[in-house]
C-alpha cells in the first residue's frame, strides 16, 4: 500500500511549471483539475502520485486537497493563517475570474524527468478543455468508487487497475 506524504515543494513547482506552460497565468479550476489528473496518469504509471496529496471528492470533481489549500491561502481565503498566507503568496498572485498568476519560476530540482514528462502530457491532454469538460471528467472511477466518501484513497485512485492494485499490495 501507498503511504506518500504531501510533498509541498513539488507541487508548487509542478504547479508553477503548469502556469509557465500556460505563458504565466492559468484559470484556477483548469490549474487544479490538470494536477489532479496528472497525479492520476503519474500514479498509474509509477505507483506514486507527483505531489503526495490526498483527494477529496468535490462538487466539482476530484481535486487535491493540500493542493487546493495551497492555492486557497494565495487567493487569501479567510480559512487560513496569516503565515500560510503569507508562504503561498510568495509563489502565486489571485487576478480577476480566479486567474492564478506565477510569480517565480519554477524550480525544476523539485521534479524527475518522469513527473515533468507526466506534467507535459497532461497539460497537452487537458488544458485547452472547458469547465463542463474537466468537471466531467473529473468525476471519474475514482470519484464514484465509494461516492459516501469524502477522501479517496490510493485504492480508488487506482480504479480497479489490477496490476498496480497487486503491485500496492491492495486486495482486489
Amino acid at each position: 500500500m501507498t503511504n506518500q506524504k504531501f510533498d509541498r515543494d513539488s507541487t508548487i513547482t509542478s504547479l508553477l511549471y503548469l502556469i509557465s506552460k500556460a505563458h504565466g497565468k492559468i484559470d484556477y479550476y483548469t490549474l487544479v483539475k490538470l494536477m489532479y489528473f496528472a497525479d492520476k496518469k503519474h500514479f498509474h504509471t509509477w505507483a506514486h502520485t507527483i505531489t503526495g496529496d490526498i483527494f477529496a471528492r468535490m462538487p466539482h470533481g476530484s481535486t487535491g486537497s493540500n493542493t487546493l489549500d495551497l492555492l486557497c491561502a494565495a487567493r487569501g481565503d479567510t480559512d487560513y493563517t496569516k503565515a500560510d498566507i503569507t508562504f503561498a503568496q510568495h509563489f502565486f498572485r489571485f487576478e480577476p475570474n480566479n486567474i492564478v498568476v506565477a510569480l517565480t519560476e519554477p524550480d525544476l530540482d523539485n521534479l524527475s524527468d518522469a513527473e515533468i514528462d507526466t506534467l507535459d502530457k497532461v497539460y497537452d491532454q487537458y488544458a485547452h478543455l472547458t469547465f463542463s469538460e474537466l468537471k466531467r471528467l473529473a468525476h471519474d472511477k475514482a470519484y464514484n468508487k465509494r461516492p459516501n466518501l469524502h477522501f479517496m484513497t490510493y485504492e480508488d485512485l487506482a480504479e480497479d487497475n489490477k496490476a498496480l492494485l497487486d503491485h500496492l499490495g491492495f486486495d482486489n
